[in-house]
């Protein structure tokens, strides 16, 4: 019989197998040298207009995005997490083979449908996570892999300046993107296959509409946690923010200063620094469930007043480094909420966590940026806006915090405890329920 020991050495041999496999393709799926170079490339080497990339090409990603985002979850019940990862890793790859050998402008839009997948098949690799270890794990794999995606696409950034600089073709820094894009579908079919709870009784893709059992019955159960649906709103709202200071600030670095020429050193800096913050998350963790609430409360406040600062800094370098200290709290927030709400959970649907909070935090800049097109606001002023934004959501996040505290009479939100103790209700669906305990033998069987 083996020993207690040798037990505990066979199980940490293969968590580090498997987490050197999920690092290894973290890191060849973010390392693309064409992505900062899209809009040259489709310019000058594919003969389009900057016009008709911006209006004609882009904004079909954006939709495509919203679309897949929606579905991956009923994907990953009828098709498997692994499966519909595997399609969206390789959508990604098509993405890339034809900006290389395709002209077109039909085959661009084309290209923006499969783009659309392949970003949207992101939130599917955090819930595969949570899948395949247990609840003590999930801080540190997810820490470790965020930072392996995050550490490859600094690397890339600066190998494509550094090639761009040496006036190599945009052509080879494709190259390079559909080899690495490869090599991760290679390291994906390594990994193992992981069916979702929902598979092996009904899943929920065949009764979209059933309030008895389904999706529906999916979506209540999987937010019957006070506790998450409340981290879910900071969530979903913060991702939005975040993700509109990022898509626009090379533009208040124009606004600032057109002459300067650190612009992507700076985000390449950004992205180094959000790699340690998400390591950081590892120490900070249970730090920050002690905090409860407060943390996300201080933090956006932090980021709203930072937003406003930028909106009206005249000095290149202070928003540089304000834009830094963004990026090191996004990271840091993000890595610690999604291990947070994925510990709460009571019936294992982590894709349907990972999609709809996703989802509603893309319709929240979808939202906002149609706004900012309408209203025509400056640079400027779309960063005053952000601050408003982060401290109104800050304010209302805080109430609700408060409204929690009053019932529960707890101090923290998140804690280490089983989850379902913090659900008084009993589960009134069987189809949605899968005990986490049994979700976490049946996947390490897997990985024998």
């Amino acid at each position: 019989m083996m020993k207690l020991g040798n037990l505990c050495t066979v199980r940490d041999s293969k968590l580090v197998w498997l987490l050197c496999m999920l690092v290894l393709f973290s890191l060849f799926k973010a390392f693309e040298p064409i992505e900062p170079y899209l809009v040259p490339y489709l310019v000058h080497e594919k003969s389009f207009t900057n016009l008709q990339v911006t209006t004609k090409i882009f904004p079909i990603s954006i939709y495509s995005t919203l679309a897949f985002t929606f579905l991956v979850a009923p994907a990953c019940d009828k098709f498997s997490y692994w499966a519909t990862l595997l399609a969206g890793t390789f959508a990604l790859w098509i993405t890339f083979a034809i900006l290389r050998f395709e002209q077109g402008l039909f085959q661009m839009q084309i290209m923006q449908v499969t783009y659309g997948f392949g970003v949207s098949s992101t939130v599917i690799f955090p819930a595969y996570i949570f899948s395949l270890v247990a609840e003590d794990e999930f801080q540190k794999f997810t820490s470790i892999t965020q930072a392996s995606h995050l550490g490859a696409y600094f690397l890339a950034s600066e190998l494509g300046e550094l090639l761009v600089s040496k006036r190599f073709p945009y052509a080879l820094l494709l190259d390079i993107t559909l080899i690495s894009v490869g090599i991760s579908c290679i390291a994906l079919y390594l990994l193992p296959w992981v069916w979702s709870n929902n598979q092996r009784k009904n899943p929920f893709v065949l009764n979209v509409c059933s309030k008895d059992q389904g999706l529906w019955c999916a979506v209540k159960e999987t937010w019957r946690s006070n506790n998450l649906q409340l981290l879910s709103f900071w969530w979903a709202a913060a991702y939005g923010g975040f993700s509109l200071i990022f898509n626009y600030g090379t533009n208040l670095f124009e606004e600032i200063s057109s002459t300067s020429q650190y612009n992507g050193h700076v985000i390449a800096a950004s992205t180094a620094v959000g790699c340690l913050s998400s390591l950081g998350a590892i120490y900070l963790e249970k730090y920050a469930a002690s905090a409860g609430g407060f943390i996300y409360i201080i933090s956006s406040g932090l980021v709203g007043i930072i937003c406003i600062i930028l909106g009206y800094c005249k000095l290149i370098w202070m928003a540089y480094v304000l834009y830094v200290v963004i990026a090191s709290i996004r990271n840091l927030l993000l890595c610690l909420v999604y291990a947070q709400c994925g510990r709460l959970l009571t019936n294992g649907q982590y894709i349907l966590m990972f999609s709809l909070n996703t989802l509603v935090g893309l319709l929240i800049e979808t939202i906002f940026q149609a706004l900012i097109g309408i209203f025509s606001f400056s640079v400027t002023c779309q960063f005053v806006a952000f601050g408003v934004y982060f401290i109104g959501f800050m304010v209302i996040f805080s109430l609700l915090y408060a409204l929690y505290l009053q019932k529960t009479s707890s101090a923290v939100p998140v804690t280490y405890a089983d989850p379902r103790e913090v659900n008084d209700d009993p589960i009134p669906c069987e189809i949605c329920v899968s005990t986490e305990s049994e979700s976490f033998i049946q996947n390490r069987q897997s990985l024998d």
